[in-house]
């Protein structure tokens, strides 16, 4: 309850409510996903990508956002093979997101492999 994005809502401009930048990205991959919008899923990705290695939004709203619209696994997958390809930076990295995406990775291609 300490924390200072705890309990963050989103932006206000008059009666108009603003979302933030981190449940903007993960919806637009979701909408990607279900067919709602007439983007590609690798379009959605590529702007989840390209702000995390801008460092403008926080992992930590990010990632509680993407449980909630179960894609918690996706986000940790997608922070462990950016890491792992040298394309982020580690230090603003949670390491636990990293582990939980390699597991996720190999579980997959186990799938994959079945």
């Amino acid at each position: 309850v300490a924390r200072k994005d705890f309990r963050e809502t989103d932006a206000w401009i008059g009666n108009i409510r603003v979302p933030w930048m981190e449940r903007c990205l993960i919806d637009l991959f979701v909408y990607s996903v279900r067919g709602w919008l007439p983007i590609s899923e690798e379009e959605a990705v590529d702007a989840l990508k390209w702000h995390l290695k801008k460092g403008t939004i926080r992992l930590s709203v990010l990632q509680r956002y993407a449980t909630r619209r179960y894609l918690g696994w996706f986000l940790d997958i997608l922070l462990y093979k950016l890491n792992k390809n040298k394309e982020l930076k580690m230090g603003n990295i949670d390491p636990r997101y990293l582990e939980l995406g390699e597991k996720y990775l190999s579980a997959l291609k186990r799938v994959d492999e079945q």
